[in-house]
Formats: C-alpha cells, structure tokens, sequence
C-alpha cells in the first residue's frame, strides 16, 4: 500500500512532534520525529512517500497539488493542538474517497481522541504511540491492538 506521511501546511511554522505542538519564533525546523520513526516503521511493509508542506511553506493549494500527485492509498497525518483546525480542513480539502484509510497522530489527537473519531467521519484511527507498528498493521487490514 501507498502511504503517505503528511505533515500538513499552515500559516504559520508549526513544530508538532513528540505529541507536543507550537510555532516556531525562529526561522528554523526539525524534523517531525514522530513522522520519521513511522516512516521507517511503515516503510517495512509499505511504500512510503512523504511531505512535510509545513517545512516547505507550501500553500493549500500546492500541498493539495502534490498529494494527488503522489496518489496515496492512505495517509498518516501529524496535527497539533496549535494547528488542528487547518490541518483537518486541509485533509478535508483533498476530498479522500472514503475506503481510503486515514490515520491521524499528535497532542490534540491523544487528547481527545474520542472526539475526534465522532466529529471527523473520514478519520480512521488515532495513532497514541508514534514508536508502535500499529498503523502499519492497520493499513496492512490486521487492525490495532
């Protein structure tokens, strides 16, 4: 399966990782550690394609252009407390069809997962635990834990 890792644009430089969100006040990045460890964990029973729109300071638009470009099977996106309503308006945006299975992790995900699921009907799983073989399993149709 195609999977993308997706760390979505903004408008801002958010920093969302190790299930902890904010914007940057510098004119620098890190990786998103918790989209790398998947990366590497999906990779072994997936092909993986990634974009960090956030990074690249793409538009909407752009990062909407680029995802249907690499035609995704499923996506794992990284969302945060600072972001989360333009992050699910951009996933919303790309108008996934709904067998395609999406995953999303970060602070606000853990938080209120339960919310999430209820309120966002495209939304798949959460991911609680980004160092878990979980969203590889429940891609590959094993389910989680």
């Amino acid at each position: 399966m195609r999977v993308l890792v997706l760390n979505p644009p903004g408008d801002q430089r958010y920093l969302r990782d190790y299930y902890c969100s904010h914007t940057s006040k510098a004119r620098y990045f890190w990786h998103p550690i918790d989209l790398l460890y998947q990366s590497g964990i999906l990779g072994s029973q997936h092909e993986v394609v990634g974009l960090d729109a956030n990074v690249l300071m793409l538009s909407h638009e752009e990062a909407g252009r680029r995802v249907r470009e690499m035609n995704p099977e499923a996506i794992l996106f990284l969302t945060g407390g600072v972001s989360w309503r333009q992050d699910f308006d951009f996933i919303e945006s790309l108008e996934p069809p709904r067998s395609m299975p999406i995953i999303g992790t970060g602070d606000i995900m853990t938080a209120k997962r339960q919310e999430m699921l209820e309120r966002h009907p495209w939304l798949s799983a959460v991911l609680m635990d980004f160092t878990s073989d979980s969203a590889s399993r429940f891609f590959c149709g094993l389910g989680l834990p």
